[in-house]
């Protein structure tokens, strides 16, 4: 008797499941990009914007998907009317300038040109997004914000692991004394979606 109430119940719920799952919104893409991007900052052969645009040296701004992921994303985000950019703000922002001290903007890199948008398109004032991105790097979490028509969606990139760690603090991306040394699940710096549809 027990075994027939429990496949009852199985049935049950897979069919609430398969009821349900149409009243659910789609996916969003900012997220999904995100998703992408997010393990872009795994890999350690690149550093920085460098991992976004591996031919901006060569005055390339345009996003190349390197997966089928990050090409099924780009894809759906220019189809359904997206005008994206991409900007990184480093632990940099947070400097002071003076003497020593990198200045501020040397945190914030950018833009890469994800979908419907080139170097003709007004995106936010960059005094601006680096206002933001100070704000954004004393920030527990990413958030949204509003700046005029565009959005700014900021996830944080966080030491995943201690190779993070060992880099940004003895390595390539080490930090000047005056920035606190990341600890694992410390924000190392931000992504900025800029976006609008």
């Amino acid at each position: 008797m027990v075994k027939p109430i429990s496949i009852s119940l199985t049935v049950l719920a897979s069919a609430v499941l398969l009821a349900g799952a149409g009243n659910f919104p789609p996916a969003d893409p900012i997220a999904r990009l995100d998703d992408s991007i997010q393990h872009r900052f795994l890999d350690a052969r690149a550093f920085g914007m460098g991992r976004i645009l591996p031919n901006r040296y060569h005055g390339i701004a345009q996003f190349q998907p390197e997966s089928a992921a990050e090409q099924q994303v780009v894809s759906e985000l220019q189809r359904k009317g997206y005008q994206v950019a991409l900007f990184l703000a480093g632990r940099h922002v947070l400097d002071t300038p003076s003497g020593s001290f990198v200045s501020p903007r040397y945190g914030l890199q950018g833009p890469a040109y994800m979908a419907n948008v080139d170097k003709t398109a007004a995106l936010p004032n960059r005094d601006d997004l680096l206002a933001e991105s100070r704000r954004a790097m004393q920030s527990p979490t990413g958030y949204d914000v509003r700046q005029g028509d565009w959005t700014l969606a900021i996830r944080p990139l966080r030491a995943s692991n201690e190779n993070c760690v060992r880099c940004h603090t003895s390595g390539f991306g080490t930090l000047n004394q005056a920035t606190p040394a990341p600890h694992l699940g410390d924000a190392l710096g931000l992504v900025l979606y800029v976006y609008r549809r």
